[in-house]
């Protein structure tokens, strides 16, 4: 009974993640009251991620867990 409700889950998930940033900054000019300074930035980001469960996770056989699918997705 021990080996049932205990047995041993392996599970696989990948995350990914790119990230991307550019900036740019400075004095444009100097007034009187103090120099006048600008920013311009630019960033990107993706991420990932693929998380496949145990089979027995998918098919709700473990004791006491809901069942769990497959979840892949990117933003």
């Amino acid at each position: 009974m021990f080996d049932y409700l205990f047995r041993e889950q392996v599970g696989r998930t990948t995350f990914g993640q790119t990230t991307i940033s550019l900036n740019f900054d400075g004095t444009l000019v100097d007034l009187p009251a103090g120099p006048l300074q600008a920013v311009i930035g630019y960033e990107r980001r993706h991420d990932k991620i693929n998380d496949v469960p145990s089979a027995a996770g998918q098919a709700n056989g473990i004791y006491n867990f809901s069942s769990s699918g497959i979840t892949r997705g990117a933003d």
